[in-house]
Order: structure tokens, then C-alpha cells, then sequence
């Protein structure tokens, strides 16, 4: 094998593997300042689990963008959107045993998911997502916080801890958050340039590497939330913070990248490939979340199978290039 090709692969691997560490650093530490402030209102779980979880992602995203690369960004918000409701979403639910959708159901999160997923694949028709795109993209992630915090979060009220509060152990966690941020933004650098440089070797569109790798290291803090929310009994936060970062993904990731960088699809039938899965996924989930309100084992067995025959189709679609 050629020294170059295993030089970037080895830069691909520790780059997204410190890049799903700095995601967990970032969130872990999100969340003990909200235990020691003792803050209970519903945004602040909504910022910890959709917009933290989705970090990874818009840190890559940016960092395309600002490489030149939006597409690469682009696959790897439509790759995450489907290792979320598939194979994740899948292991949570098997781990659980059920998961109640009651509570989903009344907040109307699966309606929104469904609304954004259709918005992105109407924008893309045209295999472009332009500037306006990324802004009406934005704009329906701000519509969709609006209603969140409206629907849960009005007759919540901020209660903050009246106990000291530790200088050092604030110090310690607004220093970690701070050396989380910068270890992302180095090791999304270095993973967006070694993957164009693979994409380069291995002759294949970097989309691709984006859809199908990428996709799959970014989504390792939303497995670690599922599975963390699971054993602590909070199982009605999976769903909704899967949900979350599918719609994070489809307007706001792709809202900043399309406004750095306008992003142009020249690889139309692997994108298409991808968003009958995603769209295939989003209908069953939402088609096993209303039938009988819960998520059965068997439910989470076939959404990993979705999962496993998408990567069968982009280990095709990798080895015709």
C-alpha cells in the first residue's frame, strides 16, 4: 500500500476520533455547569443535546466551506442524519428494550423532522444549495426553536443554585469547553483536508467519504447521549435529541455552509441515493412512532438494517469510481 495513502488515512482516523473526544469533552462539561448553576428550563437541554451533538458536523461543515469543499459538508450532514435515525437510533432502542414516543408525539418533533427533511430535498432538486437556500434553511431552524421553547419551555422558569458556587471547579469547566472548541476546530481541519486528499488518491468524488465515514464519527456523541440517557432512566430524551440533531443538520448545518460557500452537487446519483435512505428512514421512524406510539425491539433490529444496506449501496458506489 502506498506510504502516502496510509500517512492520510492515519491523519483521517485520529482526527475523527479526537474530534468525537472534544465533542464528548464540550458536552460533558456543558452539562456539570448547568448541574452546578442548577438551571431546569427546557432550552438548556435542548442547547446541551441538539445543537452540542450536531458540534462535530458544523465544525467539518465550516471547515469545507472555508476549504472550498461545501459538498464534503453536505454529505456528512445527510450521512449523520441517517447513522442518527437508523443505526443509532436503533442500538437505543434495543438497549432500552421500548422506547415510549408519547411525549414525542405531543411536542410534535416527528412533524418538524419530517417538514425540514422534505424543505432540504425540495432545495436540492436543483443539485445546488445557494446562498438563499442556506438563508430559508436558517430561517426554518429558527422557526423550529421558536415553537420548541413556545410549546415547552413558557411556563418554565430559569432556577438557578443558590449555594456558592466553586471558582475553581467554573474555572476548570469553562477551561475545558475552551480546550474542547479548539480541539475540534484543529482536528475538523485536518479531517476535511486529508479527506479531499484520499478522495485525490483513492479517485473517488469526496462526497462519498462524507456520506459514508464521516458520517458515522460525528454521530458517535449522539450514541453516547442515547445510551447515557438510557441507563439513567431519561429515555424520553433519545428520541427528541435525535430528532434535534437531524434537523440541526438539515437547516442550520447546511444553512452556514451554503452562506460561506454555496454548495453545487456534482455527484447527483450518490445524493440521491442518500436521500431516498434518509427519507426512507424519516417515514418509517415516523411510521413506527405513531402506529403504537413506542419503539419495539424489532422496530430498532430494521432500522439497522436500513442502516447496513445504505452502507452496502456507498460501498458500491465507492468501488464504481
Amino acid at each position: 500500500m502506498d506510504l502516502t495513502l496510509i500517512a492520510y488515512l492515519l491523519v483521517f482516523f485520529i482526527s475523527g476520533f479526537i474530534l468525537s473526544r472534544s465533542a464528548a469533552l464540550l458536552i460533558t462539561n456543558f452539562e456539570a455547569l448547568r448541574k452546578l448553576f442548577n438551571v431546569t428550563a427546557f432550552f438548556v437541554g435542548f442547547l446541551i443535546t441538539a445543537l452540542a451533538t450536531t458540534l462535530p458536523e458544523l465544525f467539518v461543515g465550516i471547515a469545507s466551506a472555508l476549504n472550498g469543499q461545501p459538498q464534503f459538508a453536505l454529505g456528512t450532514a445527510i450521512g449523520s442524519n441517517i447513522v442518527d435515525i437508523t443505526l443509532i437510533a436503533g442500538i437505543a432502542i434495543i438497549f432500552a428494550g421500548s422506547l415510549n414516543a408519547k411525549h414525542i408525539i405531543k411536542k410534535k418533533e416527528g412533524l418538524y423532522m419530517l417538514v425540514v427533511v422534505a424543505l432540504l430535498i425540495v432545495l436540492l432538486l436543483d443539485a445546488n444549495i445557494s446562498r438563499i437556500d442556506g438563508l430559508i434553511l436558517l430561517v426554518a431552524y429558527g422557526i423550529y426553536v421558536y415553537h420548541l421553547l413556545k410549546d415547552e419551555g413558557a411556563d418554565e422558569k430559569i432556577v438557578l443554585s443558590t449555594k456558592k458556587l466553586s471558582p475553581i471547579d467554573l474555572s476548570k469547566h469553562f477551561l475545558l469547553i475552551i480546550v474542547g472548541l479548539i480541539l475540534m476546530m484543529v482536528s475538523s481541519e485536518f479531517l476535511v483536508k486529508s479527506s479531499g486528499q484520499l478522495a485525490s488518491i483513492l479517485n473517488i468524488p469526496i462526497i462519498l467519504i462524507g456520506l459514508v465515514l464521516v458520517a458515522i464519527g460525528t454521530s458517535i456523541p449522539e450514541l453516547a447521549i442515547s445510551i447515557s440517557a438510557s441507563k439513567n432512566g431519561a429515555k424520553e430524551l433519545i428520541l427528541g435529541g435525535l430528532m434535534g440533531s437531524v434537523v440541526a443538520n438539515s437547516t442550520l448545518l447546511i444553512g452556514i455552509v451554503a452562506l460561506i460557500s454555496p454548495i453545487k452537487v456534482n455527484e447527483v446519483g450518490s445524493v440521491d441515493i442518500a436521500i431516498f435512505f434518509m427519507l426512507l428512514a424519516v417515514l418509517f421512524f415516523l411510521w413506527a412512532m405513531y402506529t403504537d406510539r413506542k419503539f419495539t425491539k424489532a422496530e430498532g433490529i430494521f432500522l439497522i438494517l436500513i442502516y447496513l444496506f445504505y452502507i452496502c449501496m456507498g460501498y458500491l458506489g465507492i468501488a464504481s469510481f
